[in-house]
């Protein structure tokens, strides 16, 4: 499967090389109605089959309880709030309607690792790019 895999290795380089350069991105403001002005790259609606990997400061703690709280929710557990969440918590947990509290092992952990007065906007300069390779990860894929 892996040597199938590799054969269509050059066709996707090949298909990526002969897409045309993109527009230059207009500036954008720090608002929501800017950045939902963008339009989506013409390669994201063409797609025949994609794969998406989010991958974000939320993978510097790497910590998430079981049952369908994933790392990448750290945040939004961590300080509850408004909306949606991976529980669908609000009401049925004795707030508002559409309010999660914040998660007490979420909490705990981070106190207990980090430090009370250690925000989530620390975790930036943390998350860095190294030892990765694309290359190997994507051949990690075909397997």
């Amino acid at each position: 499967m892996v040597r199938l895999g590799l054969a269509f290795l050059p066709l996707v380089a090949a298909a990526h090389a002969a897409a045309p350069a993109p527009a230059p991105a207009p500036p954008y403001s720090a608002d929501w109605e800017s950045l939902d002005a963008r339009p989506l790259p013409g390669w994201y609606d063409d797609a025949k089959i994609g794969l998406f990997i989010h991958w974000g400061v939320f993978s510097v703690p790497s910590w998430g309880t079981t049952g369908g709280a994933a790392g990448e929710w750290y945040w939004w557990r961590l300080r509850g709030g408004h909306g949606f969440g991976p529980t669908g918590c609000g009401a049925k947990e004795g707030g508002a309607p559409g309010y999660c509290a914040p998660h007490p092992d979420y909490v705990a952990f981070h106190n207990r690792t980090y430090g009370e007065d250690f925000k989530y906007a620390d975790f930036g300069p943390m998350f860095k790019v190294r030892d990765c390779s694309l290359t190997d990860a994507a051949l990690r894929l075909l397997r």
